[in-house]
């Protein structure tokens, strides 16, 4: 396994995530919202963007990987909270021996 080196300088962006809850209305009904789940330090380079269908609509993306210090507290129900956009996480992988967290992210612009 390749050692990977990442100075802390390089984990430079705040980069929060959000885990989405279930809460109850006045009418007792469920609605689902987004809370802060943690705000970490962490380094994006962003992969550039297209146009992708979604639901019959065609919606431009923005593509990211976001490297943190590991975690094993983080999933791809989560989203993330960075540069005024809201993330979908696709994929976490772990680079080397837990030391970092790599995911991959896709983000809807309007």
């Amino acid at each position: 396994m390749a050692t990977i080196y990442i100075k802390a300088g390089e984990l430079d962006r705040r980069i929060t995530f959000r885990v989405k809850t279930v809460a109850l209305n006045s009418f007792n009904e469920e609605i689902e919202t987004w809370a802060t789940h943690a705000t970490v330090w962490g380094k994006v380079e962003e992969n550039g963007g297209a146009e992708a269908l979604i639901a019959n609509h065609e919606i431009a993306t923005r593509r990211a990987l976001f490297v943190i210090r590991h975690r094993t507290d983080l999933n791809e129900q989560m989203q993330i909270s960075w540069d005024g956009n809201t993330w979908d996480i696709e994929t976490t992988r772990q680079l080397g021996r837990r030391r970092f967290l790599e995911i991959s992210a896709m983000a809807r612009v309007d």
